[in-house]
């Protein structure tokens, strides 16, 4: 199983994202993605072309709140969401 884990920081109208890459070997990309609860479609925002751990979302709006999922994908496998939360202010 790939796992991932985040933290976030809002700075402004940006966010970023930052997290721990999965200790899987063969980790060879990573992907964001919007979530729309409680149980729309996630929406993919980003997917990395080699390993990362950090993405900046220049698409957020103040007194919004957003809902990120990250994975790891080794091969076409990809992992469950990690997900978090970001109110910006």
């Amino acid at each position: 199983m790939l796992l991932v884990s985040l933290c976030s920081s809002a700075f402004g109208t940006s966010v970023l994202l930052k997290w721990k890459q999965s200790r899987t070997k063969g980790v060879t990309r990573n992907c964001v993605y919007y979530l729309h609860p409680p149980s729309g479609e996630p929406q993919q925002i980003y997917c990395s072309t080699t390993p990362t751990t950090t993405y900046t979302d220049h698409a957020v709006l103040p007194g919004h709140t957003y809902h990120y999922g990250v994975t790891s994908l080794k091969g076409i496998e990809e992992s469950k969401y990690d997900k978090v939360n970001v109110v910006v202010k």
